[in-house]
């Protein structure tokens, strides 16, 4: 019987992230073996939705990109989640507050 690791989500860098559209989150996670996905969602100080999507595989670093596309004026207290889901549909989360 082969038994797989769950996925993880190691580490959320958003410290190229100022509120504006182009700005881009990075996210260091993997699985041993594949992962189906990985997702962002920014949620502002009062809990609202600012956005939400895919990641994009940045092959140069194998980490996750998301690039901002709403614009938020008030970083502070933003709460970013990253959450990765592997092939049998395992999943991890992580989150961080600006």
């Amino acid at each position: 019987m082969i038994v797989s690791n769950p996925p993880f989500v190691d580490q959320i860098d958003a410290s190229a992230y100022h509120g504006n559209p182009g700005d881009r989150i990075s996210v260091m996670a993997g699985d041993d073996f594949q992962l189906a996905g990985v997702t962002l969602h920014i949620v502002d100080a009062d809990g609202i939705t600012i956005e939400e999507g895919a990641c994009v595989v940045n092959m140069a670093t194998g980490n996750y990109e998301f690039t901002a596309t709403v614009a938020l004026p008030d970083v502070a207290g933003a709460t970013i989640t990253a959450k990765a889901t592997d092939t049998p549909g395992h999943m991890a989360e992580l989150a961080i507050t600006l």
